[in-house]
C-alpha cells in the first residue's frame, strides 16, 4: 500500500489514472446501455470491430505472414491490417481473449489508450514547466482535445496520440544527453505502431527540430543531421518487417495521392476555410453529424482545447515570442495552406491528421501562461479569442440567412450556437481564475476535467 500511493505522486501516474477515469465516465453509459457491447456508429462498428476481429482470425490461421480472404478479394495479412492495429501494443492485449469477445473489451481498451495519452504527454509537457502538475493538467488537455474526441470513431487514430510524445521526448534526449538509444527505441515504436501516421510525425519532429534547435552553427546543424538519419536508419530498420511492406503495398493504391502543382494547393474553398476556423475555434463536431455546411465529415477537423480553448495560446504569442511561439504560428497559416499542410502526408489529402502534434503544442504554450501568467496579455487574449468567436458567429449566421453560395451553412443551429456559448463561457472562466495572482491549480484543473467529460459524453452521444 506505501508502494501503491508513493507511485500515486508521480505526476505521469496521476495523469495517468485522471484521463482514465474521464474516459471511464465517458464511455461506460454506451457500454451499460448495450449490456457491455461497445458500439458508436459508421466506421467503429463497420470497420474498428470487424477488422480488428478479422485480423485475430487471421494470425491464429496463418499468422502474420498468412493471407486474408476475407478483405477485398484476398489481401496479405500484413498488408491488410497494418495500418489498422498490426504493430499496436493495445491490440496484441486482444489476443488473451476469444476474438468475438473484443465488442465487450474494446471500450476498455479506449479508456488504456485515453490514459496512456495522458501518461506520456505529461512525460513530455513536464520537461517545459517548473511544477509538473501543471503538466498533468496539460495531459488531460492532450488526451481529451478536439484532435482526440473528433476522431473517436478511428479507434486505431489513438495510437498516434500515445506514442508522439515519445517521439518528442527522444528529440530532446538526444540533444541534451546525446541519448541515442531513446531516440532509436521512439522513431522505432512510432514506426512499427502505425506506418502513416509516423511519415507525419517525421515531417513535424523537422519542423520542430528547425524552430526549436536550429540556429547559425551551419556545422553543428549537418552534424546533428547526420546522427538524428542514423537514428532514423536504425529505428525504421528495427521496424521494418512491418513498416516496409505497407511502403510496398500502399505505393499500388490509388487513394496515395500525387502532387497537383503548387498554385492549386496555394488556397481552400470558401466552405473549408470556415469549417476549419470553426474547428478551432469552438468544441468539435461528432463527424457524422456536423453542425455547419457538412452532412458528413469524416476528416480530422478538432482541435480545441476543453475549458480554455485558444485563449491562453494567443495570450502566450503575444507574451512571449519565443521559439515555441514561432513554431505555434507556422502551424496556424500551415493549417489554411495545402501546400503546407499535405506535406505531412506526403501530399496525399492530409485531412488535418496531424492535428494532435499541433494540439500537443498549443498545449504546451497554454500550461506555461498559466504556469507564469501576465494577466495583461491573458485578458488581451482571451478578448481577442471572445472577439473572433462572435465574428465568426455573425458571418456564419449571415451567410445562413442569405443562402450565400447556395450552401446550407448551418444543419444543427442549436448545437453550433450551444458549442459557442461553452467555448465563450470556458474562455472567460478561464480568464477569470488565470488573472489572480496566484492561479488556483485544483480550481482550473476541476473545471477542464468536467469540460472534459462533457464534450466526451456529448460526442458519443451524438
Amino acid at each position: 500500500m506505501i508502494h501503491i500511493k508513493n507511485s500515486l505522486k508521480k505526476d505521469y501516474v496521476k495523469s495517468l489514472v485522471i484521463c482514465f477515469i474521464i474516459a471511464c465516465l465517458s464511455l461506460l453509459p454506451l457500454v451499460i446501455k448495450g449490456g457491455g457491447f461497445f458500439v458508436l456508429t459508421n466506421d467503429f462498428d463497420d470497420q474498428q470491430i470487424p477488422f480488428t476481429i478479422g485480423l485475430h482470425n487471421a494470425l491464429l490461421d496463418g499468422g502474420l505472414s498468412g493471407f486474408s480472404w476475407d478483405v477485398d478479394l484476398g489481401t496479405s495479412t500484413l498488408d491488410a491490417y497494418s495500418f489498422y492495429e498490426a504493430g499496436s501494443p493495445f491490440f496484441w492485449i486482444t489476443m488473451l481473449f476469444p476474438a468475438n469477445a473484443f465488442p465487450y473489451i474494446v471500450a476498455w481498451l479506449f479508456m488504456l489508450k485515453f490514459a496512456f495519452a495522458g501518461m506520456t504527454s505529461c512525460l513530455y509537457l513536464r520537461r517545459f514547466v517548473e511544477n509538473s502538475k501543471w503538466a498533468v493538467l496539460g495531459s488531460v488537455l492532450y488526451a481529451f482535445s478536439g484532435f482526440s474526441l473528433v476522431n473517436i470513431l478511428f479507434y486505431h487514430f489513438h495510437e498516434a496520440l500515445v506514442f508522439f510524445p515519445l517521439l518528442l521526448i527522444g528529440l530532446e534526449r538526444f540533444k541534451e544527453k546525446n541519448d541515442y538509444i531513446f531516440f532509436i527505441f521512439s522513431i522505432f515504436i512510432n514506426c512499427f505502431v502505425n506506418y502513416f501516421f509516423f511519415i507525419g510525425e517525421v515531417i513535424f519532429l523537422v519542423i520542430y527540430y528547425l524552430f526549436r534547435f536550429a540556429g547559425k552553427d551551419i556545422k553543428a546543424l549537418v552534424l546533428d543531421l547526420i546522427k538524428c538519419i542514423a537514428c532514423g536508419i536504425l529505428g525504421v530498420g528495427m521496424a521494418a518487417i512491418i513498416f516496409l511492406p505497407s511502403i510496398i503495398f500502399v505505393q499500388g493504391n490509388p487513394r496515395t495521392g500525387a502532387f497537383p502543382g503548387i498554385l492549386s494547393m496555394l488556397t481552400n474553398d470558401l466552405s473549408t476555410y470556415i469549417y476549419l476556423i470553426k474547428s478551432m475555434l469552438i468544441p468539435t463536431d461528432a463527424m457524422t453529424q456536423p453542425s455547419i455546411i457538412y452532412e458528413t465529415n469524416f476528416s480530422s477537423y478538432g482541435l480545441y482545447l476543453p475549458l480554455i480553448g485558444l485563449g491562453l495560446v494567443i495570450a502566450y504569442v503575444i507574451n512571449r515570442r519565443d521559439r515555441l511561439s514561432k513554431i505555434i504560428i507556422y502551424l496556424a497559416v500551415a493549417s489554411f495552406i495545402p501546400l503546407l499542410c499535405d506535406v505531412f502526408y506526403m501530399y496525399a489529402a492530409a485531412q488535418m491528421r496531424w492535428w494532435y502534434m499541433f494540439d500537443l503544442m498549443l498545449v504546451l504554450a497554454s500550461i506555461r501562461m498559466l504556469e507564469k501568467p501576465d494577466a495583461k496579455a491573458i485578458k488581451l487574449g482571451t478578448g481577442i479569442y471572445v472577439g473572433l468567436i462572435m465574428v465568426f458567429i455573425i458571418i456564419i449566421s449571415i451567410f445562413n440567412a442569405t443562402g450565400f453560395a447556395d450552401i446550407e451553412w448551418l444543419r444543427n443551429g442549436t448545437r453550433f450556437y450551444a458549442y459557442a456559448v461553452v467555448a465563450i463561457i470556458g474562455a472567460l472562466i478561464t480568464c477569470f481564475i488565470a488573472v489572480k495572482p496566484v492561479v488556483r491549480y485544483n480550481i482550473i484543473g476541476t473545471f477542464v476535467c468536467i469540460f472534459s467529460l462533457g464534450l466526451t459524453l456529448t460526442t458519443c452521444y451524438i
